[in-house]
């Protein structure tokens, strides 16, 4: 799979401001990680498995915990996953990557054109390593064919 990694400005920033969204949901000993990558890939080729492979060759996908989503799907998941361990006060203050309607989202929306996109999720279990090594919670992809961008955004907990 040809695959060529892109970090333009909006990257950079998309970066900070999850780096910024993990110091706000550090509880007790729990602390939430992301990382968020964006390729250029061949469409006509695409595959997701292959793709987690190329990007992390130590992973182990497993097909069957990839599914559809939507964009609802993911803000649902989302909300989900982070609400697991933040307080209500926590809460508030990520209602904004939980609802689609923070920077978050103006920045992935510069990356990829949401609107365009095919949605993934992938959700692991204790024996899954997706994140070099580390445990990942949960893997966001991002597919807009029309523009051969595929982000890749990956959620896990550490303690």
């Amino acid at each position: 799979m040809k695959l060529k990694e892109l970090k333009p400005n909006e990257m950079h920033q998309l970066s900070g401001y999850l780096e910024a969204v993990s110091d706000f949901l550090r509880t007790g000993e729990i602390r939430w990680n992301f990382e968020v990558r964006l390729f250029e890939v061949d469409v006509a080729t695409f595959d997701l498995i292959e793709f987690l492979k190329e990007v992390y060759p130590d992973s182990k996908p497993r097909p069957e915990k990839i599914c559809n989503s939507s964009l609802e799907g993911i803000l649902t998941t989302l909300k989900h996953e982070l609400d697991l361990f933040a307080s209500s006060e926590l809460r508030g203050r990520i209602r904004p990557v939980t609802t689609g309607t923070g920077e978050m989202w103006i920045y992935l929306q510069q990356c990829i054109d949401l609107k365009d996109c095919r949605f993934y999720e992938y959700m692991s279990s204790e024996r899954d390593e997706i994140l070099n090594g580390l445990m990942g919670d949960l893997a966001i992809i991002l597919l807009n064919e029309r523009l051969a961008r595929c982000l890749l955004l990956l959620a896990a907990t550490s303690d």
